[in-house]
């Protein structure tokens, strides 16, 4: 039987913890390839069966009665069950989110491959005795040369020794797959990750030359198979969305791994001459960026990109040569400003200062001189005018260009639109109409630099070349709802959407003047697969499980409480399914945004899932129809921080908790924002182009304009590199967009906690408790993540807090290293138990009913 161990300090689990799933007096009782995929061979011994409860021979006789297709998948069903169960009580958090993550996605390939439970119990075999090598004939006894499906099959046990980490076993399964066909991606991204994790240190640059060299290779394969149409090669269809889940969650890993180590081979990668030359990673990214910036892998993508794009001297054209005005921009220069947030980067916005310098030059020409048309300039602009929009007009105006107008914001725009009048009166004096283009021309010149006032013209798809780029203009420009558009919209009382000045709240004015978080097609949610509301919960708590009810057929519901934009919305579709959500949010204008955002992005069975309501936190009713029987999972993360009144709004979210439902919080980390806030904000309350913003007692009077954000951005850029202001503030990815430096910078109400505090306040008095202390996102703070839980065990132990939540430890902690918790606390509350109802989880470890003891897992990837 699997082994309950108890979890391992370095919460990995070692394949020598893995023992034979059959007493050790069984035996096989088939020397080679029987039905389940059998065949023993080289230095693997015959592996013993899966095995079985106390009814043992009741389910043999039951299976025997089978079908054998529904036999063999019976059995690894219950082989992935007793793995799961290991995995739970070998690993915690972090690695247990994704290991689980990981067996969901074996469990289902493994099935639609047609790999039988037997070669997974020979591998079962050869990782408990550490062997480190298979041998040809053993890897033919696991899959026949002669099988079709040879290499996903191969593929597959790569990725469950993998699960295990035992590269050597993996490595020769892979490289296996890969000679019975070398365009097999998903065998060349497991190779890819077996040399990855050989790299102990950054001065490894041979590991790192070798593993990059095998990632590019992977992700070459994967951009020829999707230029040919198949994604998921050999994975059956699911009517869930399973293939399509497991097929993005692989691209993401491809491009996270090769954004890793490139972090690790800069120098390398310079070199024209080295392992992995700079032409070959230009190549995968110009390749790359225009197929998968719709997917979760768009944000490696743009780190490639940034790392690629930024002080590049190696490139081939670099950006400082490219002139916007003389020719058309690359395919993947479009891809990136349309679809990404690349150019948010101190470096890369020059560039677009100064492409929109030299089209703007060029459109005036058109415009009022009545140059020549040109469509690339046309192009060009509406490429540019798409990504300002998204940025919120916030780059600063370039000065070395004369071309460029002066930093007069609104003023300047003002000017252009007279002079376009004054061209247009011209033209008809002389009897003849504006042509088409220049209609757009005017258009685009006024897009440059703030929203127009009319939606673009006719023109627009006739004009351009591009399509996405007509139909990108459309949707940031031509679609604008204003609150007198939002009629339609559901309200949760009365009172909670009116304009009345009585009723609007600081929080409700902010959100109403801009829509925030801006986002484009894709949310970072790469590393989980969808599940249901309990399997989620129980995944990250299994120990949860002896007190959770049996499942209802009632569908779960989630409350997004402040939805925004609708990105968290987005994030949680992509995490939970068979579940309807409530997007809420007090802003009537968020909530259209969301809504059109998440219409525009969404298939239509995931929009009908969500319900988008106008209200307040403060105004919950548990008796609405909004509630109805409750929430089976409240999530509320950078909202809580931002209410007057915190305590009573955590008390509203849990009063609409159904039984059994959970909260999910994240607020301001008053020790991680105090690290840096008061340096910023000092600076501020000094700069010439914001003071004027603050009263003498140095509080903020007002919200500042976009040509105040413009000049405050421009300041602060022109400051020497490192200095700390500057080195501060262009860590954030806020500081790249009008609606991100408002809400990280001028924010009207604001209160950040430590987490005592937090705990001890407004937790406590809605009647919740911690369950969990998790960290923002699995994938990119996975090291973090473990770094910190490391930390807690070396410096308290886990015998007296096994689930890690003495919130005065993690306290004593992050005063150490405010950067512990990023800017968020992140925490998994449930109601208090009643007397003689639920265990205490405080002061010790759960038990699984089988007598295993778990530990608390941490949450998934989300986004904030």
């Amino acid at each position: 039987k699997f082994c309950s161990t108890a979890p391992c300090e370095s919460m990995s689990a070692s394949p020598k913890d893995v023992p034979s799933q059959r007493a050790p007096n069984e035996r096989s009782g088939s020397a080679g390839g029987d039905e389940r995929g059998g065949g023993s061979g080289g230095s693997v011994r015959d592996a013993p069966e899966h095995p079985h409860d106390e009814d043992g021979a009741a389910q043999r006789q039951k299976r025997q009665c089978l079908p054998l297709e529904k036999c063999w998948r019976v059995q690894l069903e219950e082989h992935f069950a007793a793995v799961g169960q290991h995995l739970e009580a070998q690993l915690t958090f972090g690695r247990l989110d994704l290991a689980r993550t990981a067996l969901r996605e074996l469990r289902f390939r493994g099935a639609a491959a047609g790999v039988r439970v037997g070669a997974f119990e020979r591998l079962d075999a050869a990782m408990s005795a550490d062997v480190g090598s298979l041998g040809s004939d053993a890897v033919a006894g696991l899959v026949a040369a002669t099988e079709p499906r040879r290499a996903d099959r191969l593929t597959c046990l790569g990725d469950y020794c993998m699960l295990f980490r035992h590269e050597a076993l993996a490595d020769e399964l892979y490289r296996a797959a890969l000679e019975a066909d070398s365009s097999c991606w998903l065998a060349q991204l497991g190779l890819a990750k077996v040399l990855a994790a050989s790299v102990a240190a950054p001065a490894a640059e041979k590991a790192v030359a070798s593993a990059l060299e095998a990632a590019l290779r992977c992700a070459s394969l994967l951009v020829a198979s999707c230029e040919r149409g198949r994604r998921d090669e050999g994975a059956a269809a699911s009517s869930d969305g399973m293939e399509h889940a497991i097929w993005e969650r692989r691209v993401s890993q491809c491009f996270q791994l090769i954004d890793d180590l490139l972090s690790l081979s800069r120098p390398a990668a310079r070199s024209e001459n080295g392992p992995c030359a700079s032409d070959s990673i230009l190549d995968i990214l110009a390749a790359s960026a225009p197929l998968f910036l719709d997917t979760p892998a768009a944000v490696a993508i743009e780190g490639i990109a940034q790392k690629c794009l930024a002080p590049a001297p190696w490139l081939p054209q670099p950006l400082e040569d490219i002139d916007a005005a003389l020719a058309p921009f690359p395919v993947y220069l479009y891809a990136l400003l349309l679809n990404s947030q690349t150019f948010c980067h101190p470096i890369l916005e020059r560039h677009v200062a100064r492409w929109r310098a030299h089209v703007s030059a060029v459109l005036r020409g058109m415009l009022v001189e009545g140059r020549r048309h040109s469509r690339h300039a046309l192009d060009n602009a509406a490429v540019l005018a798409c990504h300002l929009s998204f940025v919120g007009f916030c780059v600063p105006c370039c000065h070395h260009d004369g071309g460029e107008a002066p930093a007069g914001g609104g003023r300047d725009v003002e000017k252009l639109r007279c002079a376009q009048q004054q061209a247009w009166s011209d033209q008809q004096a002389l009897g003849s109409k504006p042509s088409g283009h220049l209609r757009l021309c005017a258009w685009l010149l006024e897009a440059l630099y703030e929203a127009p006032i009319e939606p673009p013209p006719p023109e627009l798809h006739h004009e351009l070349t591009s399509t996405e780029v007509g139909h990108s203009l459309e949707q940031q420009y031509g679609i604008a709802e204003s609150r007198s558009s939002c009629d339609d919209l559901e309200s949760l009382m009365p009172s909670a959407a009116r304009r009345d000045d009585a009723t609007v709240t600081p929080c409700r004015a902010f959100y109403d003047s801009v829509v925030y978080p801006p986002w484009h097609r894709t949310v970072e949610c790469a590393g989980v697969l969808p599940a249901t509301v309990q399997e989620r919960l129980l995944q990250l708590f299994p120990w949860r499980r002896a007190t959770t009810a049996e499942p209802t057929t009632r569908r779960a519901q989630v409350l997004v409480a402040g939805c925004g934009s609708g990105h968290q919305v987005a994030v949680e579709l992509r995490t939970y399914a068979d579940c309807d959500f409530v997007a809420l949010d007090c802003s009537a204008r968020s909530v259209a945004a969301a809504r059109r955002k998440l219409r525009s992005v969404l298939g239509i069975a995931d929009f009908a899932r969500v319900r988008f309501v106008v209200g307040d936190i403060l105004e919950l009713d548990d008796g609405s129809d909004v509630v109805g029987p409750g929430f089976d999972l409240v999530i509320c993360c950078g909202v809580l921080h931002h209410l007057a009144k915190p305590a009573e709004g955590l008390s509203k979210l849990a009063g609409v908790l159904a039984p059994g439902g959970m909260v999910q919080l994240a607020t301001y980390s008053r020790i991680s924002v105090g690290s840096w806030c008061e340096v910023v904000k000092g600076f501020m309350r000094s700069a010439p182009s914001v003071k004027h913003l603050y009263d003498e007692a140095g509080e903020p009077r007002r919200v500042p304009t976009r040509e105040e954000v413009r000049a405050f951005r421009r300041e602060v850029l022109a400051l020497d590199a490192g200095d700390e202001v500057r080195d501060l503030l262009v860590h954030f990815r806020e500081f790249f967009t009008f609606a991100g430096i408002l809400d990280l910078l001028f924010h009207p109400l604001e209160t950040a906690f430590t987490l005592p505090e937090l705990v001890d306040g407004p937790v406590r008095s809605a009647g919740l408790r911690p369950v969990g202390v998790f960290f923002p996102d699995v994938n990119a703070d996975f090291n973090e993540d473990l770094a910190a839980r490391r930390a807690f065990r070396e410096r308290f132990g886990d015998e007296s807090d096994p689930l890690m939540l003495d919130v005065a430890r993690w306290h004593a902690l992050e005063e150490d290293d405010p950067d512990l918790f990023g800017r968020m606390h992140c925490l998994f509350l449930e109601k208090q138990p009643e007397e003689g109802g639920m265990h205490s989880v405080g002061g010790s470890s759960a038990t699984h009913e089988n007598g295993t003891t778990l530990i608390d897992t941490r949450h998934h990837a989300v986004s904030l």
